[in-house]
Order: C-alpha cells, then sequence, then structure tokens
C-alpha cells in the first residue's frame, strides 16, 4: 500500500514579511495615486472658481463704464462689504442675503446656501501653502485681485481699473491666490501670495483664461506684462 505524504509546511517568516512588503509598497503607491488625482480635482475646482470669478469681474465691468472694483472702498477695508469680492457677489449667481463676514471673510449664512464658496480653493482649506519668503495670516480667504496693473497712484487700493487701459490683457494677471483681497505685485511676493497647487498658484487673466504658474514664472519686476505696467 503506497502512503501520501502530505506536507504541512506553510509560509516562512522571510516569505511572509515579503509579502507584508510588497503589499505595504503597493498600497504607498495607491495612496500617492489616490493623493494626485484628489489634488487634480481640487486644482480644476479652483480653476473654475477663477473662471467664475472673472466672469462676474467682466460682467460688473458691463454695468459700471467697463471698470472694475477697486480692492476695497477704503482701505484698510472696514469689513468685506468694502472690497471687490462682494462687489460682485451678485454677479456670480449668490443673494446678498447669502453674505456673512464675522471674520472678515466671504462666507455663507448657516442654512440656505449653495454647494460651494468660489471664493474659497478646496486645497487651501486643506494646505495653505505660502508663496517664498511670504508668512501666511492663516485666513480662509483664498484670491486677490491685482490692484495695480496700470501704475495708478500712491493709493491704487481704493481705485478702479478700467479694463480698455490693461495693455497685454493675455499677459497681465488679474486675480491670483491670495489669503487678501489684495494681489498686487508687492502685495503677493511680500505678504499674501499661496502657491498651493504643488508649487503652483492658478492665476485669472486680463483676457479671462486661467493659467497654472509656478512661483518661479511670477516676476518681481513691476515693470513686467506680468502685472500690468
Amino acid at each position: 500500500m503506497i502512503t501520501r505524504r502530505v506536507s504541512n509546511q506553510g509560509f516562512t517568516l522571510v516569505e511572509l514579511l515579503t509579502v507584508i512588503a510588497i503589499i505595504g509598497v503597493l498600497a504607498a503607491l495607491v495612496m500617492l495615486a489616490l493623493g494626485r488625482v484628489r489634488e487634480s480635482a481640487r486644482r480644476s475646482t479652483c480653476a473654475n472658481n477663477l473662471r467664475q470669478i472673472a466672469s462676474g469681474l467682466f460682467l460688473y465691468a458691463s454695468e459700471h463704464q467697463r471698470q472694475l472694483p477697486p480692492v476695497s472702498k477704503s482701505w484698510p477695508p472696514a469689513s468685506q462689504q468694502d472690497t471687490w469680492g462682494y462687489a460682485i457677489w451678485s454677479y456670480i449667481g449668490y443673494r446678498n442675503e447669502d453674505f456673512n463676514d464675522p471674520a472678515n471673510d466671504l462666507v455663507f449664512q448657516n442654512g440656505g446656501v449653495p454647494d460651494r464658496n468660489i471664493f474659497q480653493c478646496p486645497t487651501t482649506q486643506v494646505d495653505p501653502t505660502p508663496a517664498p519668503g511670504v508668512n501666511l495670516r492663516s485666513s480662509p480667504y483664498s484670491y486677490g485681485l491685482n490692484s495695480n496693473p496700470i501704475g495708478s497712484g500712491t493709493v491704487y487700493w481704493t481705485a478702479s481699473v478700467r479694463l480698455n487701459q490693461i495693455k497685454t490683457p493675455a499677459q497681465t494677471a488679474m486675480v491670483l491666490e491670495s489669503d487678501f483681497p489684495l494681489a498686487d505685485s508687492a502685495g503677493y511676493r511680500l505678504w499674501y501670495g499661496m502657491i498651493p497647487h504643488a508649487g503652483g498658484t492658478n492665476v485669472a487673466f486680463y483676457d479671462g483664461h486661467i493659467e497654472l504658474r509656478t512661483s518661479d514664472t511670477i516676476s518681481g519686476d513691476e515693470t513686467k506684462p506680468f502685472w500690468g505696467k
């Protein structure tokens, strides 16, 4: 009679550790890929925010002699009702009663609010990364207006800009990612600028198109077309 010998030998410790290590590597790769997909979606949402904001600014200008709103009606802003964001609030489809500013921020009242606030970048809410040399104020505000594209006067924060004064609209930044309503050259580079998208920032230009710019492509020279001088 022939007896079959059945082996009860299982995995060795080395084999188990190898399998665990492979699973760990695969899990890390999956998490990295998911993170990239998630950030890509946030970056896309931010770009769409800027498209709506640019449209709101152009609609505002069409009813105000081709003039954009100033960064603020007074300086410094007494409240968000003074700022350009509030000036275009109704031009982007929001109701006046949906506006509230208890913390000097463009936010919604509780109840009956739209699904999302286009003045807040989703990446900024998670990781408000400052531009080089900037110390952020941890504000949930996400976008700032380039308030001095024509080099107008000394208190240009309260001055309106006519669209026909912009010499190179396709090259001149209109709205940048900033934790304050102001985003002129000095304001962005020294105090308020953000680069939340893997070292980049979304920019709306005066012709309405949107670009993702890395910090090293944003010139510090105020005479360059990017700032409009």
